[in-house]
């Protein structure tokens, strides 16, 4: 089995896989199927290069009017598309199940992850950055 890299998996991450499934199936599933979403996405969106390349276009074309948006703000921007789609979701959407809908949040939380963790001049490195979906701040007080 290989790795999204091309390396074969180790030993050591099939174990995790195996215990994370053995934990909960539910959630397990699920992730394979984002694992499987992901891949089919990334040539669809990105080719064969960089996965983040549609994410970079995307903050370069916001920047052209919003200066201060870092790559790493694009995430936020598609999680919330999800989380809207979420609240006015009446459940007869035929293109995009609610799974759907939720499996893409979770994938955008996790490639920003991934962004964040390969680049070191990101601000995810600063220990007192802001988590996704700021809650607090998102809605205002009744």
């Amino acid at each position: 089995m290989l790795s999204t890299y091309g390396t074969p998996l180790e030993q050591q991450e099939l174990e995790i896989l195996r215990l994370a499934k053995e934990a909960n199936s539910s959630w397990f599933d699920i992730m394979v199927k984002a694992a499987g979403v992901q891949a089919e996405r990334r040539k669809k969106y990105s080719g064969d290069g960089d996965p983040y390349t549609n994410f970079l276009i995307v903050a370069g074309l916001f920047r052209m009017k919003y200066p201060e948006i870092k790559d790493e703000d694009i995430f936020f921007f598609y999680q919330c598309i999800k989380f809207a789609r979420l609240m006015v979701d009446s459940g007869d959407f035929t293109d995009e199940s609610r799974e759907d809908t939720l499996i893409d949040m979770g994938t955008y939380s996790f490639l920003e992850a991934g962004f964040r963790c390969r680049n070191t001049t990101s601000n995810a490195q600063e220990p007192d950055i802001q988590t996704t979906f700021p809650w607090h701040n998102a809605f205002p007080a009744p």
